[in-house]
């Protein structure tokens, strides 16, 4: 019993039947310990599911109802009289349900706090804000409200509004200031490694230097190119792909005019590597041609590629930085509304919560400061281990190794691939090697298991993905020249590589295509060539069209797109072609409703009737 266990799985390889398996291996061995496991998962929806699972499949093995269950256990548990000890836990689960441990970890985190708030110096009756959007509403309220009152404030936010002017965007800084204010929400938030404007504005002119310095070197050698090319009485007719190749590159980079005209295109590649991809073979300057790129231009081309290469990255780095910079210079303004604002709620924010219990929990604490939260957890089992953050896995390790050092059993299931809240710091590099590493002295106790079989997916399918998905690693090394195995290596290894079930051995089926605009003809307006989208959106209707055919019904076909803009997209193009019974996040708002916006607009008219607007949608 005395294990930790690392499961490693894919998609549909029963993640939440194994963690609820060994959840009931626990309590079928010792029905008193379901009030020391504590199960951790990331949602509300999988607290409820997993709660559910365990109570369904005790009351099930309890009435002898689930055989496959129930001969895995007995496995397990040779001595075990499983009927008569899932009947003794579900009567203990539901008769002190408050002792049964299932919760996400956020709500766990924040039962110790609440705990733990005499000692970490917490009003004893704190609220905890969970909505972040609403906090950094007030804030940025509070900071605009600061305009005119705060001298360097009001400059400084001046300077920004003028920036963004001279970038031809919008004035509006709100937007601005509500992306950085996010960031002080981020676990390892930039309110740590604040600096003073006056730092900024020195790292401002060092950016504003490295950038200027480039475009005049780009300058320089496309002056110089042009030059060579018109002494010699060449224009860039004279080579080959005229305007769209190298003489037309020489032009587009003297002009400073944005940082997509210094990329090279295949075409100037090319001519870097030969000198006779420059002209074409017909050329009746061919030989004079030849001569002035060979003794001449194949040389700059190459020295301007080089400092291409060199250079562009930092250009293009300090361009990114130059547009946030101002901004920058507001956090600690930010940073003193927030702190006025817990004062003044007297809450704590959900994201505060790893940072505070970080600064109070070391090891030797753990056991004092988890029976602080009336509970004394022995068993330690977290699902979707994935989407830990590096700070949470750091709350939770002082419990797993007192949890291990005293003889109990751990375990954490996740898959990599699936690690999707990368922006609330999840790390899936903890499950592919860093648990294993921060447990070195317990490596004798760890055990890791690959669930491989998928229950979800028809053959076709898997087959795909793992095609897919074991090529990956080496596209992206090869396409960034990196040499070494990396993360992805590991995380995308052939071992994870998924097998098929019996129910599902045959059938599924994948088609993947690209759409490309359609180069406009000689002469043609570019507006009117066919666009990737329309394209793909026509592909869909046939598809769909294809589907009916088939018999298959509307709620048997999902589409997913990137965002809710492409959604709505989608879901309109469907709509004027005739498939109105669509179930997207917009259809179901109210303002979507024709009848709704009907009966508005009938109350407009009605309480104005000069209102013609409402008047054309009530006729419409």
């Amino acid at each position: 019993m005395n294990e930790l266990k690392i499961y490693k799985s894919s998609a549909g390889s029963g993640k939440t039947f194994t963690l609820v398996k060994e959840y009931l291996r626990i309590v079928l061995d010792h029905p008193e310990d379901y009030r020391h496991i504590l199960a951790i998962t990331f949602t509300n929806k999988a607290t409820e599911e997993m709660k559910s699972r365990i109570v369904n499949s005790l009351v099930e093995l309890s009435e002898d109802k689930n055989e496959s269950l129930e001969k895995i256990l007995q496995a397990e548990l040779p001595k075990t009289n499983i009927q008569r000890e899932a009947k003794k836990v579900l009567e203990l689960i539901l008769h002190d349900y408050s002792s049964f441990s299932v919760c996400t970890i956020d709500s766990f985190f924040q039962k110790v706090m609440r705990s733990l708030a005499r000692e970490i110096h917490l009003p004893l009756r704190f609220e905890v804000e969970m909505q972040k959007d609403e906090v950094i509403e007030q804030i940025t309220e509070k900071l605009l409200n600061d305009i005119g009152k705060d001298a360097e404030l009001t400059e400084w936010l001046s300077d920004l509004v003028l920036q963004k002017l001279d970038d031809e965007k919008s004035w509006n800084i709100e937007s601005d200031i509500r992306f950085i204010a996010n960031q002080l929400f981020r676990e390892k938030s930039i309110a740590d490694q604040l600096l003073t404007r006056e730092k900024i504005r020195t790292v401002q002119k060092q950016l504003h230097a490295l950038k200027k310095n480039f475009e005049s070197k780009m300058k320089v050698f496309g002056d110089s190119g042009v030059s060579t090319m018109e002494q010699n009485g060449f224009s860039s007719a004279d080579f080959t792909q005229k305007d769209r190749g190298i003489a037309g590159y020489f032009y587009k980079i003297r002009s400073n005019n944005g940082t997509d005209k210094y990329k090279p295109n295949s075409y100037v590649l090319k001519a870097a590597e030969s000198a006779d991809s420059w002209f074409p073979k017909s050329s009746q300057r061919k030989n004079e041609l030849a001569g002035l790129v060979e003794n001449h231009l194949l040389k700059h081309l190459r020295e301007i590629l080089n400092f291409f290469e060199e250079e562009f990255p930092r250009y293009t780095g300090a361009i990114e930085v130059l547009k946030k910079i101002y901004v920058l210079g507001i956090i600690n303004d930010l940073h003193q509304k927030l702190s006025e604002y817990r004062e003044e709620k007297n809450a704590v924010l959900i994201s505060d919560t790893p940072k505070i219990l970080q600064s109070f929990i070391s090891t030797d604490d753990a056991p004092f400061i988890f029976e602080k939260t009336g509970n004394r957890y022995k068993h330690y089992l977290i699902d979707e281990f994935q989407d830990t953050s590096d700070l949470q896995w750091q709350n939770l390790l002082p419990l797993i190794i007192n949890s291990l050092g005293s003889g109990n059993f751990c375990m954490v299931v996740g898959d990599a691939k699936q690690s999707i809240y990368r922006w609330r710091g999840g790390n899936m590099n903890l499950l592919a090697r860093e648990v294993r590493r921060e447990l070195k002295p317990f490596d004798s106790l760890i055990k890791e298991e690959n669930l491989l079989t998928n229950y979800r997916s028809k053959r076709t399918i898997i087959e795909f993905n793992n095609a897919f998905f074991s090529n990956i690693p080496a596209i992206v090394n090869s396409e960034l020249e990196i040499k070494e195995d990396t993360l992805l290596h590991l995380v995308y290894s052939n071992e994870l590589k998924q097998e098929v079930s019996g129910k599902n051995d045959s059938g599924g089926y994948v088609n993947v295509q690209f759409f490309e605009d359609d180069k406009p003809l000689e002469g043609e307006d570019p507006g009117e060539s066919v666009k990737w989208k329309e394209k793909a959106l026509n592909k869909m209707f046939d598809i769909i069209q294809n589907l009916f055919r088939q018999n298959y019904s509307m709620s048997d076909i999902a589409i997913l797109v990137r965002n809710n803009y492409e959604g709505n997209e989608a879901a309109d193009f469907l709509f004027e072609h005739g498939i109105t019974k669509i179930l997207s996040p917009d259809s179901l708002l109210l303002s979507r409703s024709s009848v709704i916006q009907f009966i508005i607009n009938v109350c407009r008219f009605l309480t104005d009737n000069y209102n013609q607007v409402a008047r054309s949608e009530i006729l419409y």
